[in-house]
């Protein structure tokens, strides 16, 4: 993605007078929002998607996300929404896929969430999707891997 194209969702701001430099939010995000330089922890808000999970590691409450909603001129099937997903699309490569419930009016069993056998079964059984995998990392991002290469 090109710098510039589109303003960021969210904004990350970092406390200098609560941080104490732990690294708790490098280590925890999968996005890449967080490093550490000299003068603090310095953040990438273009990368952030909201998903909190720096926010519940700081021991101190030092990070705050706030949404920077932005605004599109309104049309009949082009939402903004809409758009949102196409830009996320398009700079991922990926379909997006939300784990996070389903607001449709279907009965409430676990967490709303709403699965079909197409998305679960490899091969699909709908020709028209492609497979899926569905994974769930549990506990914090390792600082590195460790691998054997085998011949």
């Amino acid at each position: 993605m090109i710098i510039g194209s589109r303003p960021a969702r969210f904004q990350v701001v970092v406390d200098k007078n609560q941080c104490m430099l732990c690294g708790r939010c490098v280590e925890n995000c999968s996005y890449g929002v967080f490093r550490i330089e000299q003068d603090g922890i310095v953040t990438n808000t273009r990368n952030c998607v909201a998903c909190h999970r720096c926010i519940s590691q700081c021991p101190r409450d030092a990070i705050t996300i706030m949404e920077r909603p932005c605004d599109y001129r309104s049309h009949p099937v082009w939402t903004a929404q809409m758009k949102e997903n196409i830009f996320k699309q398009a700079e991922s490569g990926k379909i997006l896929l939300g784990g996070m419930g389903n607001a449709a009016p279907y009965p409430i069993l676990f967490d709303h969430l709403v699965l079909d056998a197409c998305q679960v079964t490899n091969p699909s059984i709908d020709p028209l999707r492609e497979p899926m995998e569905l994974r769930t990392y549990i506990g914090k991002k390792p600082k590195q891997l460790e691998y054997i290469q085998t011949s």
